[in-house]
This record gives structure tokens, C-alpha cells and sequence, in this order.
């Protein structure tokens, strides 16, 4: 999770609280999966190359690949909800995707509150 999308989330709700303080809020879903490219960070030599074509941090760079999606996205959704610039109004859910024979699965996940992550297939989805 960077630094952007935490700014994204807590402006979009700030949105909804001072345009339609009564709401609908919404969810911000998490989707971590296998396969992902975010992996490919995981390679010194490519970070270092990626980090000194674009000047991002090579330490924030370290930090993103979801290479144990059941522990990455559980940390994802935490950072999201301890950040006191996230309003208390939305919900934030986990989830993680398997993906075999170019299909993902997405599996339910954790939400505000309790963290909880299970393996119970919730929503078929094509990959492209």
C-alpha cells in the first residue's frame, strides 16, 4: 500500500462526508493475488534499475511485492484502517485471489473490525 492510495481513500471519503454526509459511503476492497507482478520487486537488480529510471524510493520499492498474498493483504487493510486520515465511516475489506488456468477466484476477506481471512470462494473472475 502506498502513501497515494491511503491520500486517495481518505480524499474520496472526505468527499462523501462533506457532499453527502448522509451517505451512501462505501468500501475500499483489497485484492491481493498470486502471480502477481508486484513480484517481480522482490529481484534486487530490478528494483535497483526500476528505482534509478524513475527516482522512486528503493526501500518503498522493497515494501510492495505481494509475494505471501493471506499475510500481505491482512497487512494492507490494517495499514489502511489504523490511519487515523481514514474515516471511521467507510468499510475496508481484504481479499486475496488464486489464480489457475487464467481464472481468479476471489476469496472472502477481512473487514473493519475483527480481521478474519478464510478460503471461502466468493466471486468468479476472468482474468485478461
Amino acid at each position: 500500500m502506498t502513501p497515494a492510495i491511503i491520500q486517495d481513500v481518505a480524499y474520496i471519503a472526505y468527499l462523501v462526508e462533506t457532499k453527502a454526509p448522509d451517505g451512501p459511503y462505501f468500501e475500499a476492497a483489497i485484492i491481493h493475488h498470486t502471480d502477481c507482478g508486484s513480484c517481480l520487486l522482490a529481484d534486487e537488480e530490478l528494483r535497483h534499475g526500476f528505482s534509478q529510471r524513475t527516482g522512486y524510493d528503493e526501500q518503498m520499492l522493497a515494501a510492495l511485492p505481494a509475494l505471501d498474498p493471506p499475510v500481505t493483504v491482512r497487512a494492507d487493510v490494517e495499514r489502511l484502517l489504523s490511519d487515523s486520515r481514514i474515516s471511521p465511516r467507510i468499510t475496508v475489506s481484504g481479499h486475496r485471489a488464486r489464480h489457475d488456468d487464467r481464472r481468479a477466484t476471489v476469496t472472502e476477506g477481512a473487514n473493519r473490525g475483527p480481521i478474519a481471512m478464510n478460503d471461502t470462494p466468493k466471486v468468479p473472475l476472468q482474468t485478461l
